[in-house]
């Protein structure tokens, strides 16, 4: 049997092994073992096994499938100790309301380019980041938020 790991599930390299469940924000240690036969699933070719307790946890959790998957690949090296896992950014100051307990008041516009966004997400990623959290102002008033919504599909949003 072949198996795959799903489109949500990610290989981290943080202080220990980990595949992070972006769907139910879950991340599990691994050990050595455990890592390389996950890397190999997370190839094109998948990694071929018969089902044991390990397989069978990793299906139930939804952490490998049968189903061929295809997805880009983060790249995968030892995140610095401690490691970074979740980002808060804040990628705009507009706003739509005018609330009182506000500490963005009436500043004008300040945006961050999608360009220095990408490159932002991409050092976070190249850091083994977990989520990242877009706030702002508004974050959907922000001029480029399509093209900054598409850079995401690596990493946990909530």
């Amino acid at each position: 049997m072949t198996f795959f790991l799903t489109k949500g599930a990610v290989l981290k390299w943080l202080e220990t092994p980990s595949v992070y469940q972006m769907e139910s924000d879950e991340l599990y240690e691994l050990d050595e073992d455990s890592f390389s036969f996950l890397r190999e699933c997370a190839s094109d070719r998948g990694c071929g096994a018969g089902k044991n307790e390990f397989t069978e946890y990793c299906l139930a959790e939804g952490v490998l499938t049968t189903d061929k998957i295809s997805k880009r690949h983060p790249p995968l090296r030892k995140s610095p100790d401690p490691s970074l896992r979740y980002l808060e950014l804040q990628i705009t100051d507009r706003c739509n309301l005018a609330c009182r307990h506000c500490y963005i008041g009436s500043s004008g516009s300040l945006d961050i380019s999608a360009d220095r966004i990408r490159k932002i997400l991409r050092e976070f990623e190249e850091l083994q980041g977990l989520r990242v959290l877009l706030t702002g102002g508004e974050p959907l008033l922000h001029p480029e938020f399509g093209v900054i919504n598409e850079m995401l599909p690596g990493f946990s949003l909530r």
